[in-house]
């Protein structure tokens, strides 16, 4: 027990800090708190420069561009983040209080994407006159929303004969009579083919304290899963120029609009899986993308940018690490099929949650699975159970084992874990232990 309660503190100590959306329906991790600055108001030394590095059609088309601007100085840091370009100035996270020390090309950078009519989202960095630059979304004109409705969420969902318990706190309702359960999808957490509507990780917020939502919405998940209720979903609009002093933002608007959804799980997340409204979709980029960009925008030389990047994809120097602290080859350490194009370089501790690149290179944090046997392992619907000196496999309840036998995976089957060296197998033993905790947890839900 006592390395479980620290596998759930080390889980909770990597979970991203972040601020929470509040207004009713939904708290959510959000944005950190942001600032609006102003443009500048002079033709910048910096903007010619733009001119000759920025291809205009390949940032329209969504393309990260790595481009270096020469001056007498570096210039201030610039980590990446989301930038929102508007007509009356543009919106990031700027600490300080005085914004006439806000970066200087980044403030000249902006100002040159509004004078090209470049307005939208941008993921930026610069570190030493090197700029990363990707365009996420686009508008031209805050044009009222389509289909927004005067009356309130709660008047929306008791006409379609929905409620909840607290409509204040709540972050989803449900219709018994006819089964289905609703839920609010944010446009920044939604994909043309997906939106985020719920995630294990929102169970506490950033001070350690449970949400007062998170039971009732996790109920109605349930009641999908297990109940054979269908999933609905309605558009809900971020305010992006209501930030308070505490950091939280608000809603601007929803659109009085059910559509029909089926329901997924992947990686402590919940996704409504459909046809989403383009207008209403503003999440940036798959995570895997992200993690990239986030590599590209670190200051680090060219080789470990590539290595860190290679690793990110299970590729590269990951991957050779995961197959010498094993001792395998390139087998499966769990069927030993040797058929290299079926082999993926798993890790066992999500990407996103370990501390350092130290832990995401750790050859003992990762297994060499055939592709079939990863997909499971990576949606903690299988995992391996220590039994003794050996590793065992173990299916979770949520699935149908029969269904897979033909593919050759049962519970029971031992892991190749003889050629583990000792340190190698202990630390093996403690991202396996974070693995073990979230299968469970999933397992249990």
């Amino acid at each position: 027990s006592s390395l479980n309660e620290r596998v759930k503190l080390v889980i909770r100590d990597r979970l991203p800090t972040s601020d929470y959306l509040s207004d009713g329906l939904s708290r959510c991790p959000m944005v950190k708190k942001l600032k609006k600055i102003n443009y500048n108001k002079k033709y910048s030394r910096f903007s010619p420069l733009f001119e000759k590095v920025i291809q205009l059609n390949r940032l329209e088309g969504g393309e990260i561009l790595s481009f270096s601007i020469p001056a007498d100085k570096d210039g201030l840091s610039f980590k990446l983040q989301l930038i929102d370009i508007k007509h009356d100035g543009f919106i990031c996270d700027f600490k300080g209080e005085d914004t006439t020390y806000f970066p200087a090309r980044i403030r000249a950078l902006a100002s040159f994407l509004k004078h090209n009519n470049q307005f939208g989202k941008f993921n930026v960095s610069h570190q030493g006159g090197d700029f990363t630059l990707q365009k996420v979304t686009s508008y031209s004109t805050n044009q009222p929303l389509k289909n927004r409705s005067s009356m309130s969420r709660k008047k929306f969902m008791e006409s379609v004969g929905a409620s909840n318990r607290n409509d204040r706190y709540g972050w989803a309702y449900v219709n018994h009579n006819e089964k289905f359960v609703v839920f609010g999808a944010w446009d920044i957490f939604t994909e043309l083919d997906r939106a985020l509507i719920f995630s294990l990780d929102w169970e506490h917020n950033e001070l350690g304290r449970k949400q007062n939502g998170f039971g009732e919405a996790m109920e109605y998940i349930q009641l999908i899963e297990n109940e054979g209720y269908s999933l609905k979903t309605f558009p809900i609009i971020m305010d992006e120029e209501y930030y308070n002093s505490s950091g939280t933002a608000k809603i601007k608007d929803y659109v009085a609009k059910l559509s029909d959804m089926s329901l997924t799980f992947e990686n402590e997340n919940y996704y409504a899986l459909g046809q989403h409204e383009s207008e209403y979709s503003k999440k940036s980029v798959p995570s895997i993308a992200q993690d990239v960009l986030k590599i590209f925008g670190e200051n680090i030389d060219k080789t470990e940018r590539e290595t860190l990047v290679l690793a990110r994809i299970g590729q590269g120097r990951f991957r050779q690490n995961v197959i010498d602290a094993w001792g395998n080859g390139e087998r499966c350490a769990l069927t030993l099929t040797n058929i290299r194009e079926m082999l993926i370089a798993s890790h066992i501790m999500p990407w996103s949650k370990c501390s350092s690149d130290k832990e995401r290179l750790d050859g003992a944090n990762g297994i060499l699975l055939c592709a079939h046997v990863d997909k499971l392992f990576d949606a903690h619907l299988l995992t391996f159970a220590k039994q003794g000196a050996k590793f065992v496999s173990k299916l979770s309840p949520k699935i149908d084992s029969s269904l897979l036998k033909g593919l050759g995976i049962e519970s029971g089957y031992e892991l190749s874990v003889d050629k583990l060296s000792r340190s190698h197998r202990e630390r093996f033993e403690v991202y396996l232990a974070t693995h073990n905790f979230l299968f469970e947890q999933k397992a249990n839900i």
